[in-house]
């Protein structure tokens, strides 16, 4: 016989596996925060736990328009609204997806994660284009991103198993569900994504971690490495994967549910395979036919050099695949990897440099004066004048007679004019420096052999975009980064993250939560 204490217990875990999300213990709600993302163009990054309230302050953030959605400003993408949430409260979370709905896309970076609730809000990617017309979801993770769902979970007092207890969660978890089932149609949440979301725990999480669960449930990757080769082997992998996709609809349009597949090797192509590959100007399409699964054939389209379509950030229409014709559903070089292949597994190389970025040069020609960026002239001080500009700081120089060098502190608008006579004749590397010096005098100045340090500052950061970022080690392997890399003047760890980033000529710092920065320097 079971007790009444046991039998209540099984009910509340019985119940936890059917439905809905709702945190009790929230710390801290969600938090706003203008950012100026070059990868995923977010616009805003939302950080924090999902609590009553939170909607109103997306409203807010949208009604800003700092997230744009047409005319699509970035190469055919909208403005995105990053996210790095554990979740919270799942009627908010839906709440806000609702608002969200075609008012930009949604992105989550490389380490960060969205999970739970939050990953409700994050399937609301979407944009609207001329005259509010729909034109699609707009999702991307990142490959080393975490995207988790599960099934919602009901929140029992502990001690409290009272059968007006129970119904009461039982009601709410109801109600969420009932939610959730509205708002699937219009943020294009698909049919077997909340079929697994709520087959899946409420202690367990179900991770988009594979490409075919990104495929088939309509959620970009990018960066991603070099995929197959464009051959038959790397064709073979897009049409399977199209397969996942063509089944996620017509689970949605059919009445049935039919059967679900999660695997790429279900496809068998006969010896009579036909491959008919064109190339008309800036594209290519391919017939790939003979597939004894799928009584169609694969039809695929695809920019003549697959480099334009690698980030995330370039136009998608020229990349299309489908059964009948080859634009049934525009997508990614993702498809070109098996559907069985981990994400983490197609992320970049994560010490890749940006390629994109030149070397500083260490000196040119402004007004007659040799210009070193980066680098303080020690000594010969003259005068000094605070609050100016550069240019002024050149102009006052230029009006002095005994002023042959300057040195600018560009982070704290100090101009300091110099004697060059009188002066150490020697240059400190301070990347916050700019010193010019008398063209005619530059053969007498000389470089501090000494080995930089660094000046490090914690919850600082550098408001630009790093020459190179690795995703790897802690502070300290990254300031080794730095100092064994000549080009290298600071970085900034975001710890959360393990990310490092390296700059050069780093512009003023400024307070962020979480990140340490360094910045090399010479004292003597």
């Amino acid at each position: 016989m079971i007790n009444n204490a046991l039998f209540l217990h099984r009910v509340r875990l019985f119940i936890t596996a059917l439905l809905i999300l709702i945190y009790s213990s929230a710390t801290q709600s969600a938090e706003f925060t203008p950012i100026d993302d070059d990868l995923f163009h977010c616009k805003y990054l939302m950080e924090g736990t999902i609590e009553k309230g939170d909607a109103e302050k997306l409203k807010r953030v949208i009604e800003t328009q700092r997230i744009k959605t047409y005319p699509a400003p970035n190469n055919g993408y909208p403005d995105r609204l990053c996210l790095n949430s554990p979740g919270g409260n799942l009627l908010e979370a839906i709440k806000m997806a609702r608002i969200y709905t075609g008012s930009g896309g949604t992105a989550v970076r490389a380490n960060e994660r969205c999970e739970s609730a939050c990953a409700i809000l994050f399937m609301a990617g979407s944009f609207l284009g001329e005259e509010g017309i729909f034109q699609g979801v707009d999702r991307v993770i990142h490959p080393k991103a975490k995207l988790g769902f599960h099934a919602p979970s009901l929140v029992i007092p502990d001690g409290s198993y009272e059968k007006k207890a129970v119904e009461n969660a039982y009601k709410i978890a109801l109600a969420g569900a009932a939610e959730i089932n509205r708002i699937s149609n219009a943020i294009d949440i698909p049919v077997t994504l909340i079929t697994d979301m709520l087959n899946t725990p409420s202690d367990d999480m179900l991770y988009v971690d594979k490409v075919w669960k990104a495929v088939r449930w309509d959620i970009d990757v990018g960066p991603t490495r070099e995929h197959l080769p464009i051959d038959k082997s790397g064709f073979l992998a897009a049409c399977t994967n199209m397969i996942e996709r063509s089944l996620e609809s017509n689970l949605r349009n059919s009445f049935g549910r039919g059967s679900v597949y999660s695997s790429d090797e279900r496809v068998d192509w006969s010896p009579g395979d036909r491959l008919n590959v064109d190339k008309k100007g800036d594209t290519i399409e391919v017939l790939y036919g003979g597939l004894t699964y799928f009584e169609d054939d694969c039809y695929l389209k695809l920019p003549a050099s697959m480099e334009e379509i690698r980030t995330v950030s370039t136009t998608p229409e020229r990349l299309s695949v489908g059964a009948s014709k080859p634009d049934d559903f525009v997508t990614s070089p993702l498809i070109f990897f098996k559907g069985s292949t981990a994400l983490s597994d197609i992320a970049p190389l994560s010490d890749a440099r940006n390629p994109k970025t030149a070397v500083l040069s260490n000196q040119s020609d402004v007004s007659g004066m040799k210009h070193f960026p980066a680098f303080d002239l020690k000594g010969g001080d003259v005068s000094i004048k605070r609050g100016i500009s550069q240019e002024a700081c050149l102009a006052q120089c230029n009006r002095q007679g005994n002023c042959t060098a300057l040195t600018y502190d560009s982070w704290n608008n100090i101009c300091i004019l110099k004697d060059l006579r009188t002066s150490s004749k020697t240059m400190l590397m301070q990347p916050k420096s700019h010193t010019y010096i008398n063209a005619a005098s530059t053969s007498e100045i000389s470089y501090s052999q000494s080995k930089p340090t660094f000046k490090r500052r914690d919850d600082r950061h550098f408001p630009a975009k790093a020459y190179a970022v690795i995703f790897k080690g802690d502070r300290e392997a990254c300031q080794s980064e730095c100092a064994s890399d000549k080009q290298c003047q600071a970085y900034a760890y975001a710890k959360y993250l393990s990310e490092c980033e390296l700059y050069n000529l780093p512009p003023e710092y400024f307070p962020k939560s979480g990140s340490y920065i360094g910045v090399k320097e010479q004292l003597k």
